[in-house]
């Protein structure tokens, strides 16, 4: 698999990306689902196509799995009460095919899901957040690893709504994901 060096894609592409598919599907994202999407776009990328989403570390913070540099970029733009980022930026995030149809892979799954929700999945089961939480605490020093990230998702699954065994949705989603790759490169003309 490689590793979080490989990859030039930001966590700031995907954040952008994600709220800018939310905002049309006519929800608003609050701070903390933002950052367990990403958290999930990483793993869904990492699972399915052998490569994290991003090249920013994970860390592990009190409510969950999150990004620093993401938490501090939109932390002017989201309302200060509900945290809620109702003014989306404008502008292309710059994904590739098989990275925008991550992005539409996660959100089908958990795009409607709450922070709450959200959070209580990314921390469920032996996670990879808690093991690092326990040992290290918050901060820049409880980088979660994108292999134990992946493991733990082998185990549980990565779809929700799947009764079927992990390996099974693992191989379904990427079908999906493929088709979708497939579809985007032909409306690219490619």
């Amino acid at each position: 698999m490689l590793t979080k060096a490989d990859v030039d894609n930001s966590a700031s592409a995907f954040a952008l990306a994600i709220l800018q598919a939310e905002a049309e599907a006519g929800r608003h994202k609050d701070k903390l689902q933002l950052q367990k999407l990403l958290y999930l776009t990483d793993a869904a990328s990492a699972a399915l196509w052998n490569r994290p989403a991003f090249h920013e570390p994970v860390i592990a913070l009190p409510h969950g799995p999150a990004l620093a540099k993401v938490t501090d970029e939109y932390k002017q733009i989201a309302d200060p009460t509900s945290h809620i980022i109702e003014q989306v930026p404008d502008g292309d995030p710059g994904l590739g095919a098989e990275d925008r149809a991550t992005v539409a892979w996660v959100l089908a799954r958990f795009g409607e899901w709450s922070a709450s929700r959200l959070i209580n999945y990314t921390k469920r089961d032996e996670n990879p957040w808690a093991q690092v939480y326990e040992k290290y605490g918050a901060g820049p020093q409880a980088v979660i690893a994108i292999e134990h990230t992946v493991a733990w998702f082998s185990r549980v699954g990565l779809d929700p709504a799947s009764s079927v065994d992990n390996a099974a949705a693992l191989e379904a989603g990427a079908g999906k994901i493929a088709t979708a790759h497939a579809v985007a490169l032909e409306k690219l003309g490619r």
